[in-house]
């Protein structure tokens, strides 16, 4: 099995420049590869490309319209596109090592938690939703979508996503981790860089961004929230997964950027 490590932190921290920056060391490491989750279809060697610029423009549509429920759900399945991403790189690539921007289990458990408060769950939302995303996509876009959730749901045991998601809720942090890294399909990383700049500097990267809407989470409170769960997150596994290695770093390319493209690829 190909080792994994992953560059996580909250929007706006920096994890596509890193990856970016490893990206060029990548070539002096044979069998390293870049992951980019959620924008899988920036990879020459995608699996599912299609799929994953869907999902990505589903997200956008929920941006535009402010509907938190509809860009969780289209959070969750990008989610779900990782593991066919990864296995790719491992079955056609010979990858030994990927290094990922996100992570499934990690950031579904950061972000559930922002969004939960602000989503109605059950059944009758869940169906609203999706009738909501069938409005919005193409006829043979929404066949494309609703055969990837009906082949998502079908290999969970709740059969509703968003079931699953409640019943996941219910464990303490690490157990969620460990749920949602079985419910995706993905090993748990074995390195862990961590971007946590301050909150001005996140600002700052998210208004040069060319992204014609903000994310609906891109506000200074959720920001703020959103950083107290990504530590809530490492914390846990600090304590209850001692084998994973979990680098800090305040992210500027200015204190030897060399001894952290190592961490990540070495």
């Amino acid at each position: 099995m190909a080792k994994l490590r992953s560059i996580i932190g909250i929007d706006g921290s920096g994890k596509d420049f890193w990856l970016q920056a490893s990206a060029a060391y990548f070539h002096q490491s044979p069998g390293v590869f870049p992951l980019y989750c959620t924008k899988y279809h920036d990879a020459p060697y995608c699996h599912a490309p299609a799929l994953s610029k869907l999902l990505y423009k589903l997200g956008l549509l929920a941006d535009g319209l402010g509907d938190a429920s509809l860009k969780a759900m289209s959070l969750f399945l990008k989610m779900m596109l990782f593991k066919g991403e990864f296995q790719h790189l491992l079955t056609h690539h010979q990858a030994s090592v990927v290094v990922s921007t996100r992570h499934p289990a990690i950031d579904t458990v950061a972000y559930s938690q922002l969004f939960i408060k602000n989503i109605p769950l059950g059944r009758p939302a869940e169906e609203n939703h999706l009738l909501r995303a069938k409005g919005l996509l193409e006829e043979a876009e929404w066949q494309l979508l609703e055969d990837f959730i009906g082949q998502s749901a079908a290999q969970q045991r709740s059969g509703s996503l968003e079931k699953l998601v409640l019943e996941i809720g219910q464990l303490d942090i690490a157990g969620q981790i460990q749920a949602y890294a079985q419910v995706f399909g993905v090993p748990l990383p074995d390195k862990i860089l961590y971007l946590n700049p301050t909150l001005g500097h996140i600002q700052q990267n998210l208004a040069s961004r060319e992204d014609a809407v903000p994310e609906i989470h891109e506000q200074a409170m959720y920001l703020q929230a959103l950083q107290q769960h990504f530590r809530s997150c490492l914390k846990a596994i600090a304590q209850t997964m001692p084998d994973v290695e979990i680098r800090e770093i305040v992210p500027t390319f200015e204190a030897k950027p060399q001894d952290t493209l190592a961490f990540l690829i070495e």
